[in-house]
């Protein structure tokens, strides 16, 4: 049944996602907390989404007649909302059941907070799973300008007043538009955290075309170039990251020239970066896997310092 007066507006944007969407809107309707709407904003999808939605009677449906990219899909599902808060669902992600009722629990008693973050679980193609922890975060503004680290996609929730004082999401980014929202409500809107594992992120086996990442980075750079400025040696860092990763991304697709031209790029600003980039840069260049091996070993220590500690608790 549909809330006439939801508390929380749930926003799932999909594009042929009709195999997926089902699980992550079966893990909305499975929440503790119950006050709230789903609107799915079907951003102009070509498979079988329709059928996926037929069996759902609790769902509002927002309908784009062509693909118009993730930012304006939720536009589009923000303009169509009723909630005081919002909590945007990426379709193939889900959340433990307790997500929504300790976020609103937050926001309710931190009223301060505009914008609160949770930690999540990272489920990779091979069916492994790797917690990811809330960052820990006092200068957001810093550190979104060079880290992103939380789902921004299915992680935060959000309070309307947020998007009045900040505006929509930029449709001009192809690719990090919830990133470089967040860095622009980072200004006006206190963000907080619940330090718990709160929803399941899963990484495709298939990455976005480096090309595309290219264009929303270099956008980024441009509209908050001063920014990067202002921050002195720890811009310069974050740019050169950036680069960094691109260049990454490049010779994965074994595109030398442009691979070559964001090393240098990167190098030339800023090339003191963590050693595991340095790591990802030789399985991009050789295909090798020494970054999956550097996980593997480091989530084994995780675990045995996690299994420690619960047994310190005892």
């Amino acid at each position: 049944m549909l809330q006439i007066h939801p508390k929380v507006s749930v926003i799932i944007p999909v594009y042929n996602h009709a195999h997926r969407v089902r699980s992550a809107i079966d893990s909305v309707l499975l929440q503790t907390y119950k006050n709230y709407e789903i609107i799915v904003v079907d951003d102009g999808s070509t498979d079988n989404l329709k059928d996926s939605l037929s069996d759902f009677n609790n769902i509002r449906l927002v309908h784009h007649k062509k693909n118009r990219g993730r930012a304006a899909a939720r536009n589009s599902g923000f303009l169509a909302s009723r909630g005081k808060y919002i909590a945007f669902l990426d379709a193939d992600d889900e959340w433990k059941q307790s997500k929504l009722e300790k976020q609103v629990q937050y926001l309710e008693k931190n009223k301060d907070i505009s914008i609160c973050i949770t930690g999540y679980e990272l489920l990779m193609p091979n069916g492994d799973r790797q917690r990811m922890p809330s960052p820990r975060v006092q200068q957001w503004e810093k550190y979104l300008l060079k880290y992103i680290g939380l789902s921004d996609g299915t992680v935060p929730m959000i309070d309307r007043a947020c998007f009045q004082k900040i505006g929509l999401q930029d449709t001009a980014f192809p690719w990090q538009e919830n990133w470089e929202w967040l860095l622009r409500a980072s200004h006006l809107c206190g963000i907080g955290y619940v330090d718990e594992v709160l929803s399941v992120k899963r990484k495709g086996t298939k990455q976005p075309p480096a090309s595309l990442r290219e264009l929303g980075v270099l956008r980024f750079l441009r509209k908050h170039g001063s920014l990067f400025d202002e921050y002195g040696l720890y811009g310069r860092s974050a740019i050169g990251l950036k680069w960094f990763n691109l260049s990454v991304a490049f010779f994965y697709e074994r595109n030398w020239r442009k691979g070559s031209i964001y090393l240098y790029k990167a190098l030339g600003t800023w090339p003191f970066q963590r050693p595991g980039l340095y790591f990802r840069l030789m399985d991009a260049l050789f295909g090798t896997n020494i970054e999956a091996l550097l996980q593997k070993i480091s989530g084994f220590f995780r675990r045995i310092k996690s299994a420690h500690k619960r047994l310190l608790g005892n």
